[in-house]
This record gives C-alpha cells, sequence and structure tokens, in this order.
C-alpha cells in the first residue's frame, strides 16, 4: 500500500487548498452501480434501477455485478475492477455503492485514485462506504453519506428525497427535530466521517485524519458498549477528538451489552449507555454535540455531503446542517 499512496502524493498536494466538488447530476446522467463488500442479488440492481430511474437518472450496471466469492462480492481483484472501470467511464457521473457489510478496506489500494482525481464523481453510500469515503477525503474529494438500494424499500421518503437533492445539488441544509444537543452551541468546518467501527479500522493510516476545526459525524449498529468506549478512547488518546469543532452523532442502533439479554451466562453490564459514552468522551471539549442525528443505520437516513465545508447549529431540541454551494 505504500508504494501507492506515495504514488499519488502529487494529487493530495494539488488539493490541499480545499475540497474539490464532482459536477451534480442532470437528468439523463448516468448512475453505476458497484458492490465493494458483501454480494448482492437481483433485486437489490431491481430496486437501485427503479428509484435511480425514477429520479430521471440511467443506470449502468457492469456484466458481471452479481459474481459471489463466499460473502464477499468476486475477489477483491474482481471488485476493485468493477469499482475502475466505473471510475474511468466518463459517462458515469455518480457511483452508487449497493449495500455494505464488510470488504471495501480489502479493495483499498487497488483503486484508480488517479482517474478519480482527473474525473470527480459522486461517490454514494454509508457503513462499509466509509473507507471510499475517507479515502475521497485523502484525495480532497467531496463525497454523499446516503443511504443505499439495500435499504431503499424500508427507508423514509425524507432519506431518499435527501439522496435525490444531493445528488442534483438542492440539498442545501437538514432539520432534525427528533435529535438533541448533548452540548448546545455553532460551528463551521470540514463534515468528515462515517461508520465509527470502519474509522476505528482505518485508525493509524493516512486516509482517517480530523484537521482541525473539522465536524466530525459518526453513527454505528450492533457493537457492544465496551467496545463504543474503546472506539471513542481511541478518538481521544490519538488526538482526534480534540481536532473537532464540533460533533455529530447520528445512529447508534441495536447497541449491545454483557448480559443475559444478550445471550451471556450472566449479568456483567459495562454500566453506561451509548450517551453516557459519549457525553464522558466530549465533556472537557466545550465543542457542540448532536446527539440522535437523522443519519446511520436508521430508516430516516438523510443524506449527507462530506468533505464539505458545513454550518452546525445544536440547540435542546433540534439540530440544523447546512452548506454552501459556492464551493461548487
Amino acid at each position: 500500500m505504500a508504494s501507492k499512496i506515495a504514488s499519488y502524493q502529487h494529487i493530495c498536494i494539488a488539493m490541499q487548498h480545499g475540497s474539490v466538488i464532482p459536477p451534480f447530476l442532470k437528468p439523463g446522467d448516468t448512475v453505476a452501480l458497484v458492490a465493494t463488500a458483501r454480494f448482492v442479488d437481483e433485486t437489490m440492481v431491481e430496486t437501485a434501477s427503479r428509484y435511480y430511474t425514477k429520479w430521471g437518472f440511467k443506470v449502468h450496471v457492469h456484466d458481471e455485478l452479481l459474481k459471489r466469492n463466499f460473502q464477499l462480492a468476486g475477489s477483491d481483484a474482481h471488485r476493485a475492477n468493477v469499482f475502475n472501470e466505473a471510475l474511468q467511464n466518463p459517462s458515469v457521473k455518480a457511483i452508487a455503492v449497493l449495500r455494505g457489510g464488510y470488504g471495501t478496506v480489502r479493495i483499498l489500494d487497488c483503486i484508480n485514485a488517479q482517474a478519480y482525481a482527473k474525473c470527480p464523481k459522486w461517490l454514494v453510500g454509508y457503513s462499509d462506504v466509509t473507507v471510499l469515503h475517507c479515502w475521497s477525503q485523502y484525495l480532497g474529494i467531496a463525497s454523499i453519506h446516503a443511504s443505499m438500494p439495500v435499504n431503499f424499500d424500508q427507508n423514509t421518503p425524507e432519506a431518499l428525497d435527501s439522496l435525490r437533492a444531493a445528488l442534483n445539488g438542492s440539498l442545501t441544509s437538514l432539520k432534525c427535530k427528533g435529535a438533541e444537543g448533548i452540548r448546545n452551541g455553532q460551528c463551521s468546518g470540514k463534515l468528515v466521517g462515517g461508520n465509527l467501527s470502519v474509522l476505528y479500522s482505518l485508525a493509524g493510516s493516512p486516509y482517517f485524519k480530523v484537521e482541525q476545526g473539522s465536524i466530525l459525524f459518526i453513527e454505528d449498529l450492533d457493537e457492544h458498549l465496551y467496545h463504543l468506549d474503546r472506539m471513542m478512547m481511541n478518538l481521544k488518546v490519538s488526538g482526534q477528538l480534540q481536532k473537532c469543532g464540533g460533533i455529530i452523532v447520528g445512529g447508534m442502533s441495536d447497541m449491545r451489552d454483557n448480559t443475559k439479554e444478550f445471550g451471556f451466562s450472566a449479568d456483567n453490564p459495562f454500566g453506561f449507555n451509548a450517551r453516557e459514552i459519549i457525553e464522558s468522551h466530549t465533556a472537557n471539549l466545550h465543542i457542540p454535540v448532536a446527539w440522535g442525528f437523522c443519519a446511520g443505520h436508521i430508516a430516516d437516513n438523510r443524506a449527507m455531503y462530506l468533505n464539505r465545508h458545513a454550518e452546525l447549529r445544536v440547540e435542546d431540541q433540534s439540530i440544523e446542517l447546512s452548506w454552501s454551494n459556492k464551493e461548487a
């Protein structure tokens, strides 16, 4: 991987003064469907095609997208080739990952950074796709954290509307009235982050780094509470939390504990719930912290622009995140 990173240092240097915003989509533009992690099936492809076509876009499907290698969508080389084909196809304006799971990190050193930098296009997804968002951040290119076709039929209309708006450039703000302020306040900075477990897995690599003043978004699913604490400790001792200008916590869904309820032989609870863990690790930061934001492994998974300058306003029962298209 080291040689690959060195080969595109010049790209990062060229983009260090700001984020590149890929062209927003117009009616008739093409969205390529890819699978960078877990295997996919025809139903997911049909769901994706139905929605993207309804929104006025064309859909590109690789001839061998449905390949399977145990739990993965084909070998690492195959998944990388499918992704690279979409990157290098000049007619493709956005790349939508069909589902998450695990496996995207396995192709990280095989994907074509030069092609992406030469012709940036929107990368769309969440969960395991956090790997691609971090890769895109490393290269200085904005991306879209949003739902994937595997979830479309369960998503709220607001979540799907926000994805369409993000693609066509009309998404300017999100207001989550059900969210709460752990610490109220306002800030502005580059929005970065994604799935906390994936960010944790990239710790120490060049791909995940919180720049001073950034707004960090985190969410997760089906993690033990002690492991959530471990991941937050990693962000703290590595100095990442201290660089944040603000923190947004999305869905912390289906958290688990060491109790009989979750299959253990005896009750040995960690002692703190997810919110209390986040509160304890952000208490001394004196920055706005939002809890329960409408993004992550939840039905109301709203789209957000990552690696773009954003403004965050946190109040007791109202959270607003906004972007300015003056960058575009």
